[in-house]
């Protein structure tokens, strides 16, 4: 049997990825809005480009797929992100596909 190993690293690294992104969103429905927004902002301005992308996908996903008590959180959640973002380069950078 032969193995690749390229592609089973970068399944397990999405994997660990997907599921860091998860609990930072799980993290901001903890907190109260003041908090969560806060915290939100920061990720924004402080984050890499690689990461705001992944955090971009994470965001659109859970709002079109979060519990119907949460989604309408996230929606705010992704809402202020995306905002940031568009203040942070001077422009808006579109969804993700």
């Amino acid at each position: 049997m032969n193995w690749d190993w390229d592609k089973i690293i970068n399944t397990a690294n999405k994997f660990f990825q997907d599921l860091n992104d998860a609990t930072v969103i799980n993290g901001w429905l903890g907190m109260d809005d003041d908090g969560a927004y806060a915290s939100i902002k920061q990720y924004v301005l402080q984050a890499g480009i690689i990461d705001i992308d992944r955090m971009d996908e994470a965001l659109f996903t859970a709002s079109t797929s979060s519990l119907q008590q949460a989604r309408p959180r996230v929606v705010k959640f992704y809402t202020l992100f995306k905002i940031v973002e568009t203040v942070r380069f001077d422009q808006f950078r579109g969804f993700p596909i």
